[in-house]
């Protein structure tokens, strides 16, 4: 599908992987706005745009969630707050992934579920966790992900045109759940 001159609204996007989604969208030739908005305020902008913008655009909500949350057998113990509202993400998206939503709004809504990436978040998240010294002995064993290549995974996801889809992204490479 031919994205140049298609535009993107990326919440977060000033560092880590919303960063990388902005960059990801830029080097194919998207225009990119790079908001420090709530979600439902950039929804509401696309709900609101009159009909006769909308003919030729494409609208893609993508969420960011976690292996953590797809891995019911394996949790996240040491972080059980953060697990549960990566749980939530993934609910949230199979919910306004349907045919029902797609049908009412026209925004296809699916999740990228990364591991381990590069970021601050995940070389802060020992002192956050539940306990910081098992936290940075697991931190230490897992092979970490960078940020551009889940910027990818969101081209992919986008390429694919998807709705309601998990994408999972890890050192395992990329797989729908």
């Amino acid at each position: 599908m031919n994205f140049a001159g298609k535009a993107a609204i990326i919440t977060g996007g000033a560092q880590g992987i919303g960063r990388a989604y902005a960059n990801a969208l830029l080097d194919i030739g998207m225009k990119v706005c790079i908001c420090d908005i709530l979600e439902e305020k950039a929804l509401d902008f696309i709900e609101n745009i009159p009909e006769t913008q909308k003919i030729n655009t494409i609208f893609q909500k993508c969420d960011v969630s976690s292996l953590a949350d797809l891995r019911s057998l394996e949790p996240l113990f040491l972080a059980p707050v953060y697990s549960a509202t990566k749980t939530g993400v993934v609910g949230y998206t199979k919910s306004l992934g349907t045919d029902y939503h797609y049908r009412k709004t026209g925004i296809k809504v699916n999740a990228i579920c990364p591991g381990p990436i590069d970021t601050a978040l995940f070389h802060d998240f020992p002192s956050g966790s539940v306990d910081e010294k098992e936290s940075k002995k697991l931190g230490s064993l897992v092979k970490l992900t960078k940020p551009e290549e889940v910027g990818k995974a969101l081209l992919k996801l986008l390429d694919d045109d998807k709705n309601g889809s998990l994408l999972r992204i890890d050192c395992d490479g990329l797989r729908y759940a």
